[in-house]
């Protein structure tokens, strides 16, 4: 009788288990957290988010209008307003951070201010009224630059001192520049409205343009080294270039929205964000643009990732959103 008992007990208890894995995979398979995105919470009166930097897998800063600087310490289980300037109304447009503590932002009005805090506080490196700041870029804690518009026309600035001082490089090209990046001390590019694509062989002094094959506005780039490089923008348009930009390929992205931000964390791995809850991923390269769900219709403006697996994006209405599976399915 007893041997009868603890058998009862034992199949029992193996029921109950087998009961709970089942109804955890009814939960994946119906729950919006299963495309691997899923929303956080910010515990103020948020404004439009428009840019990211991921520091580390705990640690965030975002960016957006009305002077909105967020930070969290805990992987975006809590994000807290951080101090700017009580009496800016600013837009901010951009945030990166060359290390764990020390990063810059750009936005309206020539704004340029720094941290070397990791976000805690910031000191104003540049203002000029007649100016709005879109793209920015840090190559070492002393040389950098920045690009957007004066007075209708395009602006390149740069740094060799952490940014205690500012250079024009470029302000005659008749269109708005919004991002830039550097592979190295000479080489970079910037993009900007009407498809336009220009690259730097030293350092900034002269600036030669590409032919993109596009009118629209090209919104984000990101080279991987010298050859490769994608840059996203309207019209759902994807261009790739296996030789430093010499030509430009169009990519099939299988949409027409707006993209605005893309962000690779290899050769192979990327992903585009955009209007109407837009996220595209791909792992070849850009062969293929692979849809993954996010659950949302808001614009997406930025997106960057800490490691392989874990990253942000940040959205219209100070939308925030976390992977800890690369935007996979928990289950997959």
């Amino acid at each position: 009788m007893l041997y009868m008992t603890r058998l009862y007990t034992i199949q029992t208890g193996h029921l109950k288990r087998i009961c709970a894995l089942i109804f955890l995979c009814f939960l994946s398979n119906n729950s919006p957290a299963q495309e691997g995105w899923y929303p956080q919470k910010v515990r103020a009166k948020v404004h439009t988010l428009r840019s990211l930097a991921a520091i580390d897998q705990k640690n965030a800063v975002a960016v957006g209008y009305v002077g909105t600087i967020l930070k969290t310490t805990n992987g975006g289980m809590t994000w807290w307003p951080k101090p700017f300037d009580n009496n800016s109304i600013t837009d901010l447009r951009k945030v990166v951070f060359i290390d764990d503590t020390t990063g810059w932002v750009v936005g309206e009005y020539g704004e340029i201010h720094k941290t070397t805090d990791q976000g805690e506080t910031w000191e104003r490196n540049h203002k000029n009224t007649l100016c709005d700041l879109y793209g920015l870029f840090f190559l070492n804690l002393d040389t950098g630059w920045v690009v957007g518009c004066k007075s209708g026309k395009g602006l390149i600035m740069k740094t060799t001192d952490g940014g205690s001082h500012w250079s024009y490089e470029m302000f005659d090209q008749t269109t708005n520049l919004c991002d830039i990046q550097f592979v190295n001390e000479s080489t970079g590019w910037t993009v900007g409205n009407w498809g336009v694509i220009m690259k730097t062989t030293d350092a900034g002094t002269s600036w030669q343009i590409q032919k993109s094959g596009t009118l629209t506005n090209i919104n984000s780039l990101h080279f991987i080294d010298e050859s490769v490089g994608y840059a996203v923008g309207g019209l759902g348009t994807i261009l790739k270039t296996f030789n430093g930009g010499n030509i430009w390929f169009n990519q099939v992205s299988g949409t027409s929205e707006f993209l605005l931000s893309l962000y690779f964390i290899d050769k192979y791995t990327g992903w585009i964000v955009g209007d109407l809850g837009t996220l595209l991923y791909t792992y070849d390269g850009g062969s293929q643009w692979i849809p993954q769900n996010i659950n949302t219709q808001t614009r997406l403006f930025s997106i960057s990732f800490a490691s392989p697996a874990t990253g942000w994006i940040v959205g219209r209405n100070g939308a925030i959103f976390r992977t800890i599976t690369a935007g996979k399915p928990f289950l997959q």
